[in-house]
């Protein structure tokens, strides 16, 4: 068996120098373009954060707004139906108003009914002269009948 041993040389550290000299602007732009290709990466990840941040504050506001537009909303829809009786009841009050502008002599019912209290006349008399209700009688009597009596 033949055995050939190889044997290592060691390099000349002349030409080691001459190597790196040759080629040591490579190495520089290497390591630069290391060094920027970090410093891009660590800035994206800055940014990918700052985005995140914004995203979470932004759904926090949105989850806000969404909560005062349903408020919002009831609110509507409760002022709609408070409007609703409150037309109602206008609705009444003008059918009122309308019966009592028809009503035969109108105003000039009341005046003469005021004349007749202060000449004297009755709850019964106002009723059938003027064409009021018992009520309404009673009460011309008291505040004109006080008045002639005052």
């Amino acid at each position: 068996m033949k055995t050939t041993s190889t044997s290592m040389t060691t390099p000349d550290p002349a030409v080691i120098v001459d190597f790196l000299r040759a080629h040591a602007w490579e190495y520089a732009v290497a390591g630069v373009a290391v060094v920027v290709i970090g410093l891009v990466i660590v800035a994206v990840l800055a940014m990918h954060r700052r985005q995140l941040k914004q995203t979470a504050t932004r759904a926090a506001e949105l989850q806000v707004l969404r909560a005062d537009l349903g408020a919002m909303c009831a609110s509507i829809a409760g002022f709609g139906e408070r409007l609703v009786r409150v037309e109602q009841q206008l609705r009444g009050v003008i059918d009122r108003q309308d019966q009592l502008e028809l009503r035969p002599g109108g105003e000039r019912s009341y005046t003469h009914a005021i004349r007749m209290v202060q000449k004297g006349a009755e709850v019964d008399e106002l009723v059938t002269s003027c064409g009021i209700n018992r009520g309404e009688a009673e009460l011309l009597l008291r505040v004109h009948g006080m008045a002639q009596a005052g």
